[in-house]
Formats: structure tokens, sequence, C-alpha cells
């Protein structure tokens, strides 16, 4: 099987407030990069259900992400194996980016 070669971007408005803010941080709330990366794993399956991530290959946060926001993930594939990933938020300030690899279900 092949990978799509093709750009994708996925949508995610992040609640005000968000279950997972609760001690991240008392008064400046932010989302936990695990939830961000998990964002990640979704915008892969809506791409195409019959694949999935294996593990993160390399990831960079770059700002903080805060409830209430737009997480906007755009995904691009390398090869069959190696996708890159960009997050942003609805302002456009990057939030993370990296390589994850990827295996077909079956």
């Amino acid at each position: 099987m092949q990978s799509p070669l093709r750009d994708f971007e996925f949508r995610a408005d992040i609640s005000d407030p968000h279950p997972a803010t609760n001690g991240h941080f008392a008064g400046n709330p932010l989302i936990p990069g695990v939830v961000i990366l998990e964002y990640v794993r979704v915008a892969l399956t809506q791409l195409d259900a019959d694949l999935v991530l294996q593990r993160f290959n390399r990831v960079k946060f770059t700002s903080p992400l805060k409830p209430g926001n737009q997480l906007i993930v755009r995904l691009s594939s390398k090869d069959s194996r190696l996708f890159r990933f960009s997050c942003v938020d609805a302002g456009q300030s990057n939030i993370a980016s990296g390589e994850f690899s990827v295996q077909w279900k079956g």
C-alpha cells in the first residue's frame, strides 16, 4: 500500500476550559504537549483510517497553546512510512512541528 502523497489539514477547536489544563498551570492554563500530539494522531486517522501512527521521530514545541484557540494540524507525507507535521493556532503562530513514522493496518 502507498501513503497518500498530498498535504492534509485538520482543525480542532480547543475548548475553554479544557479538561487537560487542570494543573497546567493555575491562572495561566496551557494545553499539554501530549494533547497536541494526540490531535496529530487524530489528523492522521482523518487522512487515512488505514494508517497507524507508529512513533514520533522528532518533535519540537515552539509556542504554548491556550484553551479557547483553534489548533490547525498540517500533515505532509515524505514517503509511504514517514510524515511531517506542523501545528499552528488560528493566528498562525507555530505551536509544534516534527516527523512521525506510520504503518498500515493489517
